[in-house]
């Protein structure tokens, strides 16, 4: 089963599940259990927690740049200076970039304002 299948399935069974009684959780564990392949603990937290209305934030470092109009021009230098790791790409990238412009296209803003 996909995750999104069994999100959808943990949606329409947790309302259900939360205004049971006693004898009746079980019964809907087990049929939350068998299609979705949740160790019953694991649908126990599922089912007794609220469900989530947002996405979960990403972990991570907020992203600075476009990566469409990044990326292409990184893989190009990258490949350029034979795949240097990335301190010693981050320290040759304004002489690098001052060659690629002149190879190829004007960089934007955002290689201008940052090297």
């Amino acid at each position: 089963m996909s995750l999104s299948a069994k999100r959808e399935c943990l949606a329409h069974i947790h309302a259900r599940y939360q205004r049971a009684g006693r004898p009746h959780k079980s019964r809907i564990l087990s049929e939350f259990c068998a299609p979705c392949g949740y160790h019953p603990k694991s649908a126990l937290r599922l089912l007794n927690h609220p469900l989530r209305t947002t996405p979960p934030k990403r972990s991570g470092p907020k992203v600075i740049y476009d990566p469409v109009e990044v990326v292409p021009v990184l893989k190009a230098v990258w490949l350029a200076s034979d795949q240097w790791c990335c301190k010693r790409l981050k320290a040759a990238l304004p002489e690098w970039l001052e060659h690629y412009q002149r190879r190829s296209a004007p960089l934007g803003e955002v290689f201008k304002k940052n090297c």
